[in-house]
């Protein structure tokens, strides 16, 4: 693996719509922190469309059989993560137990 130091961040759609939540744009001082580290860094917005319909499909009868609860998003970046053509080696996560499996069978290590 090569250093987390140059590599790029990916941020999948649905993380920005999470992360840039009504709560969080009401923040201007946030705000201004989030751009300033867009601008720094060396990030590329990847695209769900490939995955959403799948992962809307799935969230619905997980929470149907409670055989396990994702959320849209999580779902969404899974199958991003599982996907060969995504090359990603790092995901920095708060939330190891939802992603652990997957970044385990690709190699993904994963940050806090």
């Amino acid at each position: 693996m090569s250093s987390i130091e140059h590599s790029y961040v990916v941020l999948p759609w649905p993380i920005l719509y999470e992360t840039l939540r009504t709560e969080f744009v009401k923040q201007s001082f946030w705000i201004g922190d989030f751009k300033s580290r867009l601008s720094w860094m060396a990030v590329r917005r990847l695209d769900d469309s490939t995955y959403r319909d799948r992962a809307l499909s799935e969230t619905l009868v997980l929470a149907e059989t409670a055989k396990r609860q994702l959320s849209l998003v999580d779902l969404v970046v899974r199958y991003m993560l599982e996907d060969a053509v995504n090359r990603i080696e790092y995901l920095a996560t708060y939330n190891d137990k939802d992603f652990s499996d997957i970044c385990a069978k690709r190699g993904i290590e994963i940050v806090h």
